[in-house]
């Protein structure tokens, strides 16, 4: 396959650290998907899921915005 792995990595490393940092009982899921198998592509579809505290939807609308990060 071809991506970018180091992105890639980057994004589901904060994602389950995240879920780990703020789930102190329950579990900490993360499930991948394949939606569909081109003969060329392949779409996969990522899910974190936990039992922690979640985040307010106030918080929630200023942490979603676009950011962009050095290699």
């Amino acid at each position: 396959m071809i991506g970018d792995p180091t992105r890639l990595s980057q994004i589901i490393i904060n994602l389950v650290g995240n879920a780990i940092k703020f789930t102190s009982n329950g579990y900490v899921m993360l499930k991948i998907t394949i939606l569909k198998d081109f003969t060329k592509k392949v779409r996969f579809l990522f899910e974190v899921s936990d039992t922690g505290i979640g985040i307010s939807d106030e918080k929630q609308k200023s942490i979603f915005n676009t950011f962009t990060q050095a290699d």
